[in-house]
């Protein structure tokens, strides 16, 4: 049983289908239980044989009728083990392995687990994981920067957590320059060094620290354009400050996508500014297409991006680095973004694939249930 806190366009969302479907194809049967109401991956993962199920919860609620549906699905299903996704996933499945006895892992997606909250607001919830480590049976992190994050705060014993890296299918992101060229006609990019930047529109993004660097680069490279992908609490903010910044013309805020394959392949370079991270699927899938990146050095990072090989990295919230590192890129030329492009697809496929995701976490559920033998 994976349970997690949502099922929405994301990327800890994405592992969880991803680890889903891969169980189910070897023969298991799978639920997947969304605590909020699912608004994504459900057609793939019932078409594929996964039950999911909706607790129905409500955010900032106390949610007695959802945790009544999780103790029935439990009586229904009887799973094995159950593998947690995001906080409120994990402490609510560690509350059932306390009363239940079913093995519980833990996976840990970010340095700061909230999305939509400033650094300071996470202690209780450091304090919450601290105080309930010993229910779980295993923790993941995503990177090694988050893995030692919690360690450092003496919040997860540094046995008790392991780092297993997200992963891609490269096959799904593969460069096509017939589709790259319809793309950027039909979006009206032909003439334009494209920027393109997906994920949420929440405070662990900084949209702010992008709009501020891009103001510096439109200034200096007027050819240049940005696109948004996401959706989220800050849209309205967002969409203030590109005007306030004179930038309609050159930002464009898409949305939700399900054509993410195709605008990676049809952008120049992807941008991702994010104050904290975990293990950013974007940087995968944008490596896996072939695109060179400039990141902030935040989450797996570090490990994803190999600077002046890949990509470039800059400091997080630090507008001026960043806008630098994109003028930069930019001023490198097609052949070398091109090579740099090359370079990042074969890394993603080296240390990336989705296929060493399945077997580590196989890997994993065995050693745990045989353990609680």
């Amino acid at each position: 049983m994976f349970l997690t806190t949502s099922l929405a366009p994301g990327g800890a969302e994405t592992v969880v289908m991803n680890l889903a479907l891969a169980l189910r194809s070897s023969g298991c049967l799978v639920t997947v239980v969304s605590m909020l109401e699912p608004t994504a991956f459900v057609d793939e993962l019932e078409a594929a044989g996964v039950t999911v199920i909706s607790l129905g919860m409500l955010r900032n609620r106390f949610n007695f009728t959802g945790m009544w549906r999780f103790s029935q699905c439990l009586r229904r299903f009887r799973p094995d083990i159950i593998h947690a996704h995001m906080f409120h996933a994990s402490i609510l499945a560690r509350v059932a392995r306390f009363l239940t006895g079913i093995p519980a892992v833990c996976t840990i997606h970010s340095e700061i687990e909230c999305s939509h909250r400033k650094n300071s607001a996470s202690g209780l919830r450091d304090w919450i994981y601290r105080a309930t480590d010993a229910a779980a049976s295993h923790t993941t992190a995503v990177s090694e920067r988050v893995r030692q994050r919690y360690v450092d705060s003496k919040i997860v014993p540094a046995h008790r957590i392991e780092v297993i890296d997200n992963g891609v299918d490269p096959d799904r992101f593969q460069p096509c320059p017939e589709q790259r060229q319809r793309t950027r006609i039909e979006l009206g990019w032909r003439d334009h060094f494209v920027w393109l930047a997906v994920g949420r529109l929440e405070l662990a993004k900084d949209y702010p620290n992008l709009i501020q660097a891009f103001q510096r680069v439109h200034a200096d490279l007027p050819s240049a354009r940005l696109a948004i992908v996401g959706e989220g609490r800050m849209r309205s903010w967002i969409e203030q400050a590109i005007e306030s910044a004179g930038l309609q013309t050159a930002v464009a805020l898409l949305g939700l996508r399900d054509d993410v394959p195709a605008l990676l392949n049809a952008c120049d370079a992807l941008v991702m500014a994010s104050a904290w991270e975990g293990g950013p699927l974007v940087l995968l899938e944008a490596g896996a297409a072939g695109r060179p990146v400039v990141s902030t050095r935040v989450g797996a990072a570090s490990e994803i991006v190999v600077p002046g090989r890949t990509g470039l990295l800059v400091a997080p919230r630090d507008p001026a680095s960043l806008a630098r590192a994109m003028g930069d890129l930019m001023a490198l030329g097609t052949e070398t973004l091109d090579q740099m492009g090359e370079r990042a697809r074969r890394h993603i496929i080296d240390r990336f694939s989705l296929g060493s995701l399945h077997d580590r976490y196989r890997k994993l559920y065995e050693e745990v249930l045989l353990s609680s033998l």
